[in-house]
């Protein structure tokens, strides 16, 4: 293998190594940003834990006569997890916005690096098939390394395909054995009532 090969494959290995270090961070982000989601969805009554009603009505009973001590017990506990809940949300926005410009930098960084593979191609499992398949010397170029890369591309997406369509009818067989179940203890009950029916 000559020199030139080995400073080309260099290139490729680069411009992945630094596509993954800008995926990396951008994987960071979404992450927070789907925490984010989570802690947005949950409404302000799932923020009581079942130890909170035991100390209300804990305090109800103790305090029998005067409602203030409870109420405001329970009114405290649950800012106090407003607050937490907001906290967090705060924490995790910062972090997703930091991350974010983290990838843009590392992207501006090493744009020399990632412009060496196709813009379709700057995504870190593109550029890490086509640095294996350069690397190990089945593709003599550029060129058939990134046809070999949709033809992989394709084929992964068929096995995905795929592999929704078989988990979709495993979900159907469960849901049919669940019917026929369904079905012949319907018509068990069904003759039993006419039986009983009939005998009276």
């Amino acid at each position: 293998m000559d020199n030139t090969r080995l400073l080309d494959i260099s290139k490729f290995q680069a411009a992945d190594a630094a596509i993954k270090d800008c995926y990396f961070h951008i994987d960071v982000a979404d992450e927070c940003e789907k925490q984010i989601e989570i802690l947005e969805s949950t409404k302000t009554t799932k923020l009581f834990k079942t130890s909170d009603w035991v100390i209300l009505w804990i305090s109800l009973v103790g305090a029998e006569l005067l409602l203030i001590p409870p109420i405001v017990t329970f009114m405290i506990l649950r800012t106090k997890r407003i607050r937490e809940k907001m906290k967090k949300i705060e924490e995790l926005t910062e972090t997703a916005l930091i991350e974010r410009q983290k990838a843009a930098e590392k992207a501006v960084e090493h744009s020399a690096e990632i412009t060496v593979l196709p813009a379709d191609y700057q995504y870190p499992m593109a550029s890490e098939y086509i640095c294996k398949v350069l690397s190990n010397g089945r593709a003599a170029s550029l060129n058939d390394a990134l046809t070999m890369c949709d033809e992989q591309i394709h084929r992964w997406k068929m096995e995905a395909m795929n592999q929704q369509l078989l988990e979709e009818q495993q979900r159907q067989s469960k849901q049919l054995a669940g019917i026929a179940r369904d079905t012949r203890a319907t018509a068990i009950n069904t003759g039993l009532n006419l039986a009983a029916t009939l005998l009276k």
